[in-house]
């Protein structure tokens, strides 16, 4: 079945259909993807001390003086290590829409996850929104950003840490992203003669912005 445009699932769960035009002109007025999106993402399979303020650009602001205060220089770079090798095992090439749902790659998932966030050994007071809004930078068309608003969507606790709820969601956003590829794809090629990093953004970043601008209206 044609659909007229983007099929967006909102923090509510209703579902948005926006027309390409208005599309464009959403994308384009996203100012904070000038402090976010045209960061530099650093090493693409390690994770730095730099690399952990990346979230503070799209309002999740870590705590540095916690993370030392609980862990210390060694034990930090112990975690930014564990992380670093986890990162490294999941391919730099593969978008959400071609990611295989299959046990090996859940587990590689999983562990990359757990390896960020803070109630799980990872990086302390990192959430679900932090976590992913550091490894969207690194992997930003595999790795949703997943806060509270896209984990109402899909039906799940506003502020869980299971990860097997973050790996939900990141299954519920392909089969949305497949259901309007040709369209986001129609949108990427649009903004192609736009001034960076607009003409760069993948098309899960496209989605998420579209999600989270429409999302902030209701």
């Amino acid at each position: 079945m044609h659909i007229a445009g983007i099929s967006v699932v909102l923090r509510d769960g209703s579902t948005k259909i926006i027309d390409l035009r208005t599309a464009e002109e959403t994308i384009l007025g996203a100012s904070y993807a000038h402090w976010y999106d045209a960061l530099p993402a650093g090493e693409g399979n390690a994770i730095s001390l730099a690399d952990l303020s990346l979230p503070a650009y799209l309002s999740a602001v870590p705590n540095f003086k916690r993370l030392l205060e609980l862990n210390g220089w060694d034990n930090l770079r112990n975690t930014m290590s564990a992380a670093s090798g986890n990162l490294e095992r999941i391919p730099t090439e593969i978008s959400l829409l071609d990611w295989d749902d299959t046990g090996e790659s859940r587990l590689a998932m999983r562990e990359l996850f757990l390896s960020c966030l803070g109630t799980a050994g990872g990086f302390p007071y990192f959430g679900p929104a932090t976590a992913t809004k550091l490894l969207h930078k690194k992997r930003p068309d595999l790795i949703p950003i997943i806060d509270s608003w896209q984990l109402c969507a899909w039906g799940k606790p506003a502020y869980t840490r299971r990860v097997d709820d973050l790996i939900q969601v990141m299954i519920e956003l392909k089969g949305q992203l497949s259901e309007s590829a040709d369209q986001l794809l129609e949108l990427k090629g649009r903004l192609k003669s736009c001034e960076q990093p607009w003409s760069n953004l993948s098309l899960l970043r496209l989605y998420d912005i579209l999600f989270w601008e429409f999302s902030n209206s209701l």
